[in-house]
């Protein structure tokens, strides 16, 4: 089952800088550096929705009206997945239980498609808790995900060159209809370039 997730702490920085987009554009003054900017955010975030992934540190947030049935795991959409931050539930009783990593559940990190299992005091999978009340979305899960090119692994570079080519799409026919289906919200070409690392479990509200 694919979870929503939602961005609760946008990114700080983004996979291509202005002066990269710049060097991309041929640009050289400084007047449209405002708008430019723009463009390189909204080129990502419309890359990121498109290929399902994040292409940029920020933290994220899934909420889930109950837990998967047996041993069956929480897929935490737009990775890559850096770390948990908070995983909480609403009890029967009206608390909240904080679960931990590593003692009541386990991320699988090496994937794309992130998963989460329950685990026991073994360490083996087990089922996730039943007390849960029942209210709308008493489950909920903050992580951190994203590519990161200081200390994690890099944007890859096909994302910055599809980032790059949609700000030139815009900045070079900005009000023109460049034709396409209707709700293209990306040019062809740069929905050719992220094909190369589209993840196809896309599920998002951002």
């Amino acid at each position: 089952m694919i979870q929503y997730s939602i961005v609760i702490e946008q990114p700080t920085n983004e996979p291509v800088t202005l002066q990269q987009a710049k060097t991309h554009l041929e640009y050289t003054g400084t007047l449209k550096d405002s708008y430019i900017d723009l463009l390189i955010t909204a080129g990502r975030r419309l890359a990121e929705a498109y290929c399902g992934l994040s292409l940029v540190t920020q933290i994220r947030r899934v909420e889930l009206d109950c837990f998967p049935s047996g041993f069956g795991f929480i897929l935490l959409p737009y990775g890559p997945v850096q770390s948990i931050e908070s995983f909480t539930y609403a009890n029967e009783d009206g608390t909240t239980t904080t679960l931990v990593e590593d003692t009541d559940f386990k991320v699988d990190y090496h994937s794309r498609m992130t998963r989460v299992y329950a685990i026991g005091s073994d360490g083996q999978r087990t089922c996730w808790p039943s007390d849960v009340r029942n209210i709308l979305s008493p489950i909920r899960v903050d992580y951190q995900s994203g590519f990161d090119d200081v200390s994690g692994e890099a944007t890859p570079s096909e994302a910055k060159v599809a980032i790059m080519e949609y700000c030139a799409d815009m900045f070079e026919n900005r009000g023109d209809d460049q034709g396409g289906k209707i709700g293209d919200a990306l040019p062809w070409r740069c929905m050719m370039i992220l094909d190369a690392i589209k993840v196809n479990w896309n599920a998002n509200t951002n």
